[in-house]
């Protein structure tokens, strides 16, 4: 995977003890909803040891990112008004406020998160 790649991951549940990602995916930035439930619950941070780089509200309120010469990876825990949040983020930014049923996107890598 290449530092180009952006990675959301919304796993059905993913336990700490288990993952779904490798160490190769969890070796650029990891942007979470929350530090505190990431490093309580995210097997796939945990397992590979990887060091939380934001959470999306950081981002979201102008905070830099830097990519690790790697991947971007968004790793969801399940914080369910975040995800809504971030649904009508992109939503937003991509349909202009009109409908996007239909339509496909493609997004160059960090588009949404910069300003």
């Amino acid at each position: 995977m290449s530092q180009v790649h952006n990675v959301t991951h919304v796993p059905v549940h993913s336990p700490p003890g288990r993952r779904e990602l490798d160490d190769e995916a969890m070796r650029g930035a990891v942007v979470v909803e929350s530090r505190e439930a990431a490093l309580r619950e995210a097997g796939d941070i945990l397992l590979a040891k990887a060091e939380v780089s934001a959470e999306i509200g950081e981002l979201l309120d102008g905070a830099p990112l830097d990519r690790r010469g790697g991947p971007v990876v968004f790793k969801s825990v399940g914080i369910g008004i975040e995800d809504i949040a971030t649904a009508r983020l992109v939503y937003e930014r991509f349909s202009g406020g009109q409908s996007a049923i239909g339509r496909s996107a493609i997004y160059p890598a960090n588009s949404l998160i910069s300003r």
